[in-house]
């Protein structure tokens, strides 16, 4: 009886523990996803102002501005 009863206990540790790799599968893979969606947000976002960066115009000068990251996504683990 003794036998049957840690077999059951070995089943139900497995069945636990994968559970456990496919939240941290599907955790690594949303925090991808939002990564690559962010990254691709600031490049485009640089190089629209690669051209005005190299031009001489005189008004083009460089001036101090304030970051603002209100426009990037939040990272939402859970739905």
């Amino acid at each position: 009886m003794y036998r049957y009863k840690k077999r059951a206990q070995v089943s139900l540790e497995l069945a636990l523990a994968m559970i456990g790799v496919v939240i941290l599968l599907l955790g690594c893979v949303n925090t991808f996803i939002w990564l690559s969606k962010v990254m691709v947000g600031r490049q485009r976002a640089y190089d629209q102002t690669r051209p005005r960066a190299a031009s001489v115009d005189p008004s083009s000068t460089a001036q101090e501005r304030q970051v603002n990251e209100k426009w990037l996504m939040k990272l939402e683990t859970v739905k």
